[in-house]
């Protein structure tokens, strides 16, 4: 009898095609079903699928924040070209109202805090102005007796905290420092205006014989030493500052003989001190040094919370300028005032 199996595919042998033979020849692996696909390849296209997505939002959210950047950038630019430019114009009319020139233009710079974000706080974070000197000095009939001051001498202000008032076109600084120098020739032609002619020149015959020839700063000893009658002698006066307030302590001097009279020292005194603002600081502000310089006397002041009203009003003229040197007043620039 023929024991051979009827069916040799069915054989496990695969030389004779049994179980393995056709799944090889199909590129499949035994015991698995041909229609999963190996392991790990649908994970790789899935991972794939999902990463391509997140990439490209990153990109466009990159894009985004980019021109963002610029657009910010152009705003704070375009914010702060428009302020100075409102500021330099109301200085040059304000100048201009008051019979004064300015040569060159101020300078203004609104240091490193964004100010776009400052005025949607309702703040302009910093302040720094520049005056240029427009001080001018001339002699009716060239008689030196008889001088007129227009002008104020350079002044360098530095604010802050500038917030404007609610419902009000005013503004109140924080902080405020004003700083300026007064010039020789401008404590000398106030010094003239006030001595020459006074009540003290006719109440004594030494005080006929004395005029104001020169001032001459005087550095190594924080005094300025006062030229009298062209050199015959010379008064000698030291600004300090106490309680806020400047003050000028004379040294005594003597002419022929005689002590230069009290009256005459008391008249200097006073318009030194009107000169250098002793009698109109502004409201808000106080002295906080005298400093004796080659070239003149340095004034700094000082304010907290000042405002801007209250100080224009008191001194009629741009950031106290009687405060600094004796001139013609000007305005305060509106534009130091941002809207509410």
């Amino acid at each position: 009898m023929n024991t051979k199996p009827m069916y040799p595919l069915a054989s496990g042998d695969p030389s004779h095609g049994g179980p393995g033979s056709g799944l090889r020849a199909a590129g499949r692996q035994p015991g698995r079903p041909a229609d999963h696909p190996a392991p790990g390849d649908g994970s790789r296209r899935t991972g794939a699928g999902r990463g391509r997505p997140r990439r490209s939002l990153g990109k466009i959210l990159a894009i985004t924040l980019a021109v963002l950047a610029v657009v910010l950038l152009l705003a704070e630019f375009g914010m702060r070209w428009y302020m100075r430019d409102q500021i330099i114009s109301s200085v040059k009319n304000s100048a201009a109202e008051s019979g004064a020139h300015i040569e060159a233009d101020p300078e203004v710079k609104f240091g490193t805090s964004p100010v776009l974000l400052g005025m949607a706080q309702g703040t302009i974070p910093h302040l720094d102005l520049n005056l240029p000197s427009t001080l001018n000095i001339s002699y009716v009939d060239n008689d030196k007796s008889k001088p007129v001051v227009q002008g104020n001498p350079a002044v360098h202000i530095t604010g802050t905290d500038l917030k404007p008032q609610k419902g009000s076109s005013n503004a109140t600084f924080g902080e405020l420092d004003v700083n300026t120098t007064i010039p020789p020739d401008l404590m000398l032609a106030e010094v003239r205006k006030s001595t020459t002619n006074s009540p003290a020149a006719e109440a004594s015959p030494v005080a006929k014989l004395i005029t104001i020839s020169g001032v001459r700063p005087n550095p190594q000893d924080q005094s300025l030493d006062f030229e009298i009658s062209g050199g015959i002698a010379q008064l000698r006066m030291k600004p300090v500052v106490r309680g806020g307030q400047m003050q000028f302590e004379v040294q005594g001097a003597k002419i022929f003989g005689f002590n230069v009279p009290e009256s005459f020292t008391s008249r200097l005194r006073d318009s030194l001190a009107s000169a250098a603002g002793q009698t109109d600081v502004p409201e808000g502000l106080q002295f906080t040094s005298a400093k004796v310089v080659d070239g003149g006397l340095e004034l700094t002041l000082h304010g907290t919370d000042v405002d801007m009203k209250r100080m224009t009003d008191s001194l009629k003229a741009q950031q106290g300028t009687q405060a600094l040197g004796r001139g013609q007043p000007t305005a305060q620039p509106d534009s130091l005032r941002p809207a509410a």
